[in-house]
Order: C-alpha cells, then structure tokens, then sequence
C-alpha cells in the first residue's frame, strides 16, 4: 500500500506541475532575445551564454565522458530573416504561420495564449513608388494573415503599426511577443494528433489489404 500511495503521489505532483504554464518572450528591436520562464525559473534561450574557454570546455567533457553534438540554432537564422529581409520577411512568417493553421497544426496552435503582441514594421526602399507599393503588399498580406492566426490564437493584447517612410533606405522592424501554454494541454493535443495519423495510417494499410485481396 505504501508503494501506491507513493505513486499516485508522483502522478498527483507530476499532474500538477503539468498544469502550471510555461511562458515564453521574444523581443525584436535589431536584435532578438527568447527567454522561457516555468514557475520561478527563467532560462536564456538566444542569446546563449558566452562559450566556456577553453579549459573549461575539457572538464566538461571529462566530466560528460563523450562530446556533446552539434545543435542546429534555428533562433539565429530567426535573427538572420530578420536582419537581412527586414519587414518582408516578418511578412513572409506571419503568412506561413497562417497556411499552418489550416492545417493539423491549428490544434497545437489552439492551446497557446498569446498575452502580448507588439510589432512595429516600418516600409522603406529608397524610392518613392517603391516603398507605396511595398507598404502596400504588407498591408494586403499581413492583416489577412494576422486575422487567420487570431481565428486559432487567442491573443488579449494586440498593437500592431505599419507605417511607409519615403525618406529611408531600409525597413525597420520591432517587436515582442509574450505568450503561455499548459503543458497538459499540449501533450493532450500531441497525443489526439498522434493517434489521428495512427487510425489514419492503420485504414490505409486495411484498404491497401482488402484491394489486393
């Protein structure tokens, strides 16, 4: 009996935590910075920490026992897309963001609160014409965009600003997101979404069967 109780305990503690939110921010304002915060513990995700020396890197490998493998850091290719594609850019990911939510994505999309949103995009290409036809497209895709996303999203707070310079060279843009998800909640989708393309794959394979039969 006391093994039971002690397991029903975990799972009771393990259910608990998994209904504590997770929150994450990201900022954008020439530079990006994610961090994720779980109860009282808030960790630095881009960017990262200074790279150990050199002496210190041999005792954690001493210490692991085997090298570590490389990570792909896709948060500074975010950086990247940013820096070097300015405002189309951002375009471009909030309307890929939004072909996402049409499709099995828009589940795990759906258990995510957006608290915050700030974006500030300003449109500029050096010329007149140029830049009222680039504020224009941004305008067109973005909005639509946007309201696709909030269909699935729920976001409380919104401030959105897109605004031509005729008089600049380049685009800026600045921005920052605040939002929260449950991990209970995420795993429950993860797990409906799992056993959807298992039932799925599982009638095919039973078609495929009764065809050659």
């Amino acid at each position: 009996m006391i093994v039971l109780y002690v397991l029903l305990g975990l799972v009771g503690l393990l259910l608990l935590l998994m209904l504590v939110p997770v929150h994450l921010k990201a900022a954008y304002d020439g530079a990006l910075r994610v961090s994720v915060r779980y109860l009282f513990v808030t960790v630095r995700l881009y960017p990262r920490p200074a790279a150990p020396s050199k002496k210190e890197k041999r005792v954690i490998k001493k210490a692991a026992g085997k090298k570590s493998a490389p990570e792909t850091d896709t948060l500074s290719g975010w950086e990247a897309l940013l820096r070097e594609e300015g405002p189309s850019g951002v375009v471009r990911a909030v309307a890929e963001l939004a072909k996402l939510a049409g499709t099995a994505a828009r589940r795990l999309l759906a258990a995510i609160t957006v608290d915050r949103l700030v974006l500030r995009l300003v449109v500029a290409c050096g010329d007149a014409a140029e830049t009222a036809v680039g504020y224009g497209r941004a305008c067109a895709a973005l909005y639509p965009s946007l309201a696709v996303l909030e269909s699935v999203v729920r976001v409380r707070r919104r401030d959105i600003a897109v605004a031509p310079d005729f008089l600049r060279q380049e685009g800026e843009v600045r921005g920052e997101i605040r939002l929260h998800a449950l991990p209970l909640r995420i795993l429950w989708t993860g797990l409906r979404l799992a056993a959807a393309y298992l039932g799925n794959t599982f009638k095919q394979q039973i078609n495929k069967q009764e065809e050659r039969g």
